[in-house]
């Protein structure tokens, strides 16, 4: 959730994207794709999110973190 409680992230492992809903409209403003698997998603005071993933892509079993 972002700190001034405004959206919420949610991460779509099945689909590899993180969703931004808009708490105050109560809807999915934005949907990112990513080259991954979300697992978790955390946003920084500055607004910036940083989500890990299980693996970095398309035959990589490495984990990974990725800016969005």
């Amino acid at each position: 959730m972002s700190m001034d409680n405004s959206f919420l992230y949610v991460s779509n492992n099945g689909s590899s994207t993180v969703s931004v809903v808009d708490l105050q409209l109560g809807n999915t403003v934005q949907t990112v794709s990513l080259p991954a698997r979300p697992e978790g998603v955390e946003v920084g005071l500055d607004g910036r999110v940083v989500v890990s993933t299980d693996g970095t892509g398309v035959g990589s079993l490495n984990n990974t973190l990725l800016g969005v």
